[in-house]
C-alpha cells in the first residue's frame, strides 16, 4: 500500500504545508522509512489526530513523490482526502 502526499494548502510561517500519510494503519512503519529517507526527524511524526502524518512543505512533497509517494489530486480538499483514507484508520481502532 502506498504512502500518500496530500496537496499543500495551508500557510505556516513562510511555508505552504500539506500532509504525508500512510494508506492504512499497517503502513506506519513504511511512512517512517520514507520520512527518514527524506531527512525528516521521527519526532516530527504527528499521531495525536485521527490520521497519523508528517507535515511537509511543497518542496518536501516533491521529494516524497520522487521517492515513490502517491500524490493525491490537488483539487481535493482536506475533507475529501479524509473521506478517502479515514475509514481504514477507523476500522483499525475498532
Amino acid at each position: 500500500m502506498p504512502i500518500y502526499v496530500g496537496p499543500t494548502m495551508w500557510k505556516f510561517r513562510q511555508y505552504v504545508m500539506g500532509h504525508m500519510f500512510p494508506a492504512a494503519p499497517s503502513q506506519i512503519e513504511a511512512l517512517h522509512e520514507m520520512a527518514e529517507k527524506m531527512g525528516m526527524r521521527r519526532s516530527w511524526f504527528q499521531d495525536k489526530s485521527d490520521l497519523p502524518h508528517y507535515d511537509i512543505t511543497a518542496s518536501m512533497r516533491k521529494k516524497a513523490i520522487a521517492l515513490g509517494a502517491k500524490p493525491l489530486d490537488d483539487m481535493l480538499d482536506e475533507a475529501e482526502i479524509l473521506e478517502i483514507v479515514m475509514p481504514r484508520f477507523r476500522r483499525s481502532r475498532s
